[in-house]
């Protein structure tokens, strides 16, 4: 997992004005989900892994941008298909 420094924050959406969640309550939120989508898609687990892996790098380094509390589910999973750049193998 990376770890250059403090874990970035943004917004929460289910908490009061002005308070933050970390990276590591959006991983556990949203962790499965993500992964459930790469396996509902046919992926084998150990390539779901990965590609899930792949959309939580990107979390990590671009929770910060996200520019609305309220936008933060759908923009984390436009992240996942843009992983799947062709279907696996039957």
């Amino acid at each position: 997992m990376l770890h250059a420094g403090p874990a970035p924050s943004t917004p929460n959406p289910n908490a009061g004005a002005g308070q933050e969640f970390s990276f590591e309550a959006v991983f556990r939120r949203y962790h499965a989900r993500v992964f459930n989508f790469f396996r509902a898609k046919g992926f084998p687990e150990w390539d779901a892994r990965d590609l899930t892996q792949e959309v939580f790098q990107c979390v990590y380094l671009n929770m910060h941008t996200v520019r609305s509390p309220d936008h933060f589910e759908a923009w984390l999973f436009t992240l996942a298909p843009e992983r799947v750049q062709q279907p696996p193998e039957a």
